[in-house]
C-alpha cells in the first residue's frame, strides 16, 4: 500500500461528495424559498383590503363605435378603483365567459328598426337562440345599458332583449335597464351614477372621484361650403358640405364619424346630436359630409336635415366631435375591397376610395376595388363622376358600376337598384369573397337598398358564408 494515498482521495470520491454538498444546497433553497412565499402570501391577505374587486365583465355590440368607446372608458374608470375588467365585443362572448364572471356591465346598442350590431351576431346566435334553460346564470349580476335612436319605433329594441334574455337565463340586474337616446347628457349622467356605485359602494355621484363618462368635447367648426350635388333630382335634395376646424385640424380616419351638436327649437332644451359618416381624409385640410334632406311621417322637414341645409349658413360656427369607429377602418390595401351603396352612403364609400388613392400615389401596391352604387337619375345623381372616372384611369378604381331608378333612357334590362347588379357578377364576386379575401362595405338606407342587397348576397353565397363574413368582420354594414 502506498503510504501517502490518504493525502491523494479518489478523484471519484471527491466528485460524488461535491454532488452531495450540491445536492443540500439546493434542497436548503428550496426549503427557503417555500417559507418566503408562504410568508409573502399571509403578508398579502393581511394586508388586502376589504374592498378588492374581482373580474368584470364589459361587453358592448356597437354600430357606430360609441358603445365601444364607452365601455373602453368604463374599462378604465374600473381597473383604476381596483377591479378586473375584461372588455370585449358581444360577438365574442360565449356562454362560459357568461359562466365564468359573476359581475357585467353591457352596453348595447340598437341599429334601425331595433335590429342587433354586426358584431352581435355571433352572440345572437350561440347564446340568445338557444333555449332559455340551456344557459343558466343565477350566479351572474349586471347592469345594462341600450343604447338607441328615439326616433325609431322600436328604440332600443335590441339592448331590451340582451335585457330580456338575461333575466329569463337566471341573471340578476343590479339596476334597472337604462336607455341612452343619441347621447342625450341627461340618461348619460344618470349611467355615470349607476358606474359609480360599482366603484365606489355607498358613494352617490357626487362623492365618486372617477372621471365622469361622456363623448368627446364637441369643438368649433365653421360651414366653408354648402353645394347641392342633385338640382333638378326626383330624389330630396343631396347637400355636400365643407367643414373647416377654428382651431388645429385633427386627425381621423376613413369609417369615422362626425357627431354633429344642432340647436333644438326649443331652447331651453338640451341640443340634438346627429352621426355622419365622413367623406374626406385629414389631407385634404377640412371635413366633407353628405347630407341629404328627410322628411317627417307628417311631411315636415328633419330637423337636422334642415338645419344643416337651410338655417345654417356659409360662414357660421357648428360644434362637433369626432369618433373614431375601428369597426370601419380601412382593411389592409392589398386585400380585394367591394364598395355597395347608394344616397348618402356614398360619403363612407368616398372615404375608402380616397383611402386606397392616396396609398397609390405613394406607390403602394393595392388590391382590387369595386363600387357599386345606386341613385335615381343618371342625368342629375351621377355624384363625383369626375372624380370616380379619374380613379378608374389611375388603377384605383378596378370596377365602377352604377344603377339609377328613375333613368327614362335605361334599356329594358338594366339595373334600376343596385342589388341588380349583383347577378351579373356572381362569379367574380365569388372569387373575391371566397379565395382572396375580400372585405364587404355595405352602406345607405337599410330599406330597400340595404336588405335589398342583403338578400341577393344570401342567394348568390349562402347564408352560412355571409354569417361567416360578419363574425369575421369581412362583412361590414353602414346602414341607417
Amino acid at each position: 500500500m502506498n503510504p501517502w494515498q490518504h493525502l491523494h482521495p479518489d478523484p471519484l470520491r471527491q466528485w460524488a461528495a461535491l454532488l452531495l454538498l450540491l445536492a443540500w444546497l439546493v434542497l436548503l433553497a428550496a426549503t427557503l424559498w417555500r417559507q418566503r412565499r408562504h410568508a409573502r402570501r399571509h403578508l398579502q391577505a393581511t394586508d388586502a383590503p376589504a374592498n378588492a374587486h374581482p373580474a368584470l365583465l364589459i361587453a358592448f355590440a356597437s354600430q357606430s363605435g360609441f358603445a365601444a368607446q364607452l365601455a373602453q372608458q368604463h374599462a378604465g374608470q374600473l381597473s383604476a378603483q381596483g377591479w378586473q375588467p375584461q372588455c370585449l365585443p358581444l360577438g365574442q362572448v360565449q356562454a362560459g365567459t357568461l359562466q365564468g364572471v359573476r359581475h357585467a356591465l353591457f352596453l348595447i346598442s340598437t341599429t334601425g328598426e331595433g335590429d342587433a350590431p354586426d358584431n352581435a351576431a355571433a352572440f345572437i346566435r350561440r347564446c340568445m337562440a338557444a333555449p332559455d334553460a340551456a344557459i343558466g346564470l343565477p350566479h351572474l349580476h349586471y347592469r345594462l345599458l341600450a343604447l338607441g335612436d328615439s326616433r325609431y319605433a322600436r328604440y332600443c329594441g335590441f339592448g331590451r332583449a340582451v335585457d330580456d334574455w338575461l333575466q329569463r337565463s337566471g341573471a340578476h340586474p343590479d339596476a334597472p335597464r337604462m336607455e341612452l337616446d343619441n347621447a342625450h347628457p341627461d340618461a348619460l349622467a344618470q349611467w355615470q351614477a349607476c358606474i359609480d356605485q360599482l366603484m365606489a359602494p355607498g358613494h352617490t355621484a357626487s362623492t365618486a372621484t372617477a372621471t365622469p363618462v361622456q363623448a368627446a368635447t364637441p369643438q368649433p367648426w365653421r360651414l366653408a361650403q354648402r353645394q347641392i350635388l342633385n338640382p333638378g333630382s326626383p330624389g330630396a335634395p343631396l347637400a355636400r358640405l365643407v367643414l373647416e376646424p377654428l382651431h388645429s385640424l385633427p386627425h381621423w380616419q376613413a369609417g369615422d364619424v362626425a357627431t354633429l351638436e344642432i340647436p333644438s327649437a326649443d331652447r331651453a332644451a338640451h341640443s340634438l346630436w346627429r352621426d355622419y359618416t365622413i367623406a374626406s381624409l385629414p389631407a385634404s385640410g377640412h371635413l366633407e359630409l353628405l347630407v341629404r334632406q328627410q322628411l317627417r311621417s307628417d311631411g315636415s322637414p328633419g330637423i337636422g336635415s334642415h338645419w344643416l341645409l337651410h338655417q345654417l349658413q356659409p360662414g357660421q360656427t357648428l360644434h362637433l366631435n369626432l369618433r373614431h369607429n375601428p369597426l370601419f377602418h380601412p382593411p389592409a390595401i392589398d386585400k380585394p375591397l367591394i364598395l355597395i351603396g347608394s344616397g348618402t352612403g356614398l360619403a363612407g364609400l368616398l372615404a375608402q376610395i380616397r383611402h386606397r388613392a392616396a396609398c397609390h400615389a405613394q406607390g403602394q401596391t393595392i388590391g382590387p376595388l369595386w363600387l357599386l352604387y345606386g341613385e335615381r337619375s343618371p342625368r342629375h345623381d351621377a355624384h363625383f363622376d369626375a372624380c370616380l372616372h379619374h380613379w378608374r384611369q389611375q388603377g384605383v378604381l378596378h370596377r365602377l358600376e352604377r344603377a339609377y331608378s328613375c333613368d327614362p333612357d335605361a334599356l329594358p334590362h338594366s339595373a334600376r337598384h343596385v342589388q341588380e347588379l349583383l347577378p351579373p357578377l356572381a362569379q367574380p364576386l365569388q372569387e373575391l369573397l371566397l379565395h382572396q379575401q375580400a372585405t364587404l362595405y355595405l352602406c345607405g338606407s337599410r330599406q330597400p337598398m340595404a336588405q335589398g342587397v342583403h338578400t341577393t348576397l344570401e342567394n348568390l353565397l349562402g347564408p352560412g358564408t355571409l354569417q361567416t363574413l360578419t363574425d369575421t368582420g369581412r362583412y361590414l354594414r353602414d346602414v341607417y
